[in-house]
C-alpha cells in the first residue's frame, strides 16, 4: 500500500527547486528546516537528513522539526521515505565457513545471560487511547513497538506523538529486533 500524503524525494526535490535549496537533498531542523517557510510543503512529513542514514527529518501537524531515529538496523531510504533494511556497503571478503566459529561451553553459567523484557513480547499498540505507548512512554528510551497489525510499527517521538508506519512489502515487525524482517 502506497501512503497518499507520502512523496518521493524527486516529487519534493521539485516542490522545493523555486525555494532557494539548490540541489541539495538532505536537511535538518536548522537552516535546512522542511517544516516551515520558505520549505514546508503540504502533506509532506518526513525528509533525509543531512550528514545521517539512520536518521531522518519528521515535520508535526503544527510546523514543529524532529530528528527521528531508524529502528537500529535500518537506514533511511529517501526513495521510499522510510526505514529500511541496510544495504551492504562491502563485498565480503571470504566464502561463508562450513563449520561454526566457535563451540559452545563447556560450563553452562548458573545465571541467565540476559534480564527479561520490560514488556511482555504478546504485547501489541496503536495510536488509540488506551493502547498508544507514546504518552508517557511506555519504556524510557524506546521509540518503537510493535503494532496490531503484524505489518506495521507504531514510532513515537521526543514530544509523545504516535504513528503508525508501514513496514516494506513483504515485510513484517519483529519487535525483538525493533525492525521489519522478512517471513
Amino acid at each position: 500500500d502506497i501512503n497518499p500524503n507520502m512523496h518521493s524525494l524527486s516529487a519534493i526535490r521539485t516542490n522545493l527547486r523555486r525555494r532557494e535549496l539548490g540541489d541539495s537533498s538532505c536537511f535538518d531542523c536548522s537552516d535546512k528546516n522542511p517544516c516551515g517557510p520558505p520549505l514546508f510543503t503540504t502533506d509532506v512529513y518526513y525528509y533525509p537528513r543531512c550528514g545521517s542514514v539512520t536518521t531522518f527529518v519528521q515535520c508535526g501537524d503544527a510546523g514543529e522539526c524532529h530528528i527521528q531515529p531508524c529502528p537500529p538496523g535500518q537506514h533511511w531510504d529517501p526513495d521510499t521515505l522510510v526505514c529500511g533494511l541496510a544495504q551492504p556497503t562491502h563485498t565480503p571478503s571470504a566464502a561463508p565457513s562450513d563449520s561454526p566459529s566457535a563451540s559452545p561451553s563447556a560450563h553452562p553459567s548458573a545465571s541467565p545471560s540476559a534480564a527479561p523484557s520490560a514488556s511482555p513480547s504478546n504485547s501489541c499498540f496503536d495510536c488509540t487511547d488506551g493502547r498508544n505507548p507514546c504518552d508517557p512512554l511506555v519504556e524510557p528510551n524506546k521509540y518503537y513497538y510493535s503494532n496490531c497489525d503484524v505489518h506495521k510499527y507504531v514510532q513515537c517521538s521526543d514530544a509523545g506523538r504516535c504513528y503508525e508506519v508501514d513496514c516494506p512489502a513483504n515485510l513484517q515487525w519483529d519487535d525483538a529486533v525493533r525492525t521489519c524482517v522478512s517471513v
